[in-house]
């Protein structure tokens, strides 16, 4: 299995690639450091979660990851 064949945060096979807004800093986006739009592969469980998350994003080692780029 490559790289490319599994989520962006586990080893699981991903279930589609989605467009995430990915930035550094508080869950508020008006305070973010840093901000950057990707298009990242999701596994169920994952896309799941970023789902529930919301607007506020959620947070993964220091980064908080949010579906979309709006």
């Amino acid at each position: 299995m490559s790289a490319l064949d599994r989520c962006a945060f586990c080893q699981a096979r991903p279930l589609q690639e989605s467009a995430v807004l990915r930035w550094v800093g508080p869950a508020d986006r008006a305070a973010a450091e840093e901000e950057e739009r990707v298009t990242i592969p999701l596994c169920a469980r994952h896309l799941d979660r970023l789902r529930r998350a919301g607007g506020s994003g959620w947070e993964h080692r220091g980064r908080r990851h949010k579906l979309g780029w709006w």
